[in-house]
């Protein structure tokens, strides 16, 4: 557990058409989500600001195709799911008082939890195929069953 060997193949598990009845039940599970009507309620233009960054998160590709892909990796990786925060400044500083431009699904295969602080992950992307460390405050991690163990929670 907690290897990233495990997570691939749990990953390969996944895709593999004999695990129709597993898979069906997860896919069930993120439509069910993904299908649920939202709301977001405060301050009137934190309310339109924080809407418009759900409805266009993942590259402008809408909240649906956002959520999946974070549940997907949610239930299915022992890693869990990470999320990228977009906002203006450097992109490897943090974001401090600039506003929220967009949340976009990072792969969790693609990212390695490096126990710093300040930068908790690196990512590799395949677009660019560089290595891009994350900044805590650009990077959120949603992880089922964190373990109090430190050696296991990286």
């Amino acid at each position: 557990w907690g290897l990233r060997q495990r997570d691939l193949e749990l990953r390969r598990f996944a895709y593999n058409p004999h695990n129709w009845l597993a898979i069906g039940a997860i896919t069930n599970e993120i439509n069910r989500y993904a299908a649920t009507p939202w709301e977001l309620k405060g301050g009137r233009s934190d309310t339109e600001q924080f809407t418009d960054v759900f409805q266009n998160a993942e590259f402008d590709e809408g909240y649906g195709t956002f959520i999946t892909k974070v549940l997907w990796d949610y239930f299915t990786q022992d890693f869990g799911a990470v999320i990228e925060v977009v906002a203006g400044g450097d992109p490897n500083g943090p974001i401090g008082n600039r506003p929220v431009l967009g949340l976009n699904h990072l792969d969790s295969l693609r990212c390695i939890a490096t126990g710093n602080l300040e930068y908790p992950i690196i990512y590799w992307s395949h677009r660019t195929g560089t290595m891009h460390r994350m900044h805590r405050e650009r990077v959120i991690r949603i992880i089922d069953m964190p373990s109090p163990e430190d050696d296991w929670s990286l």
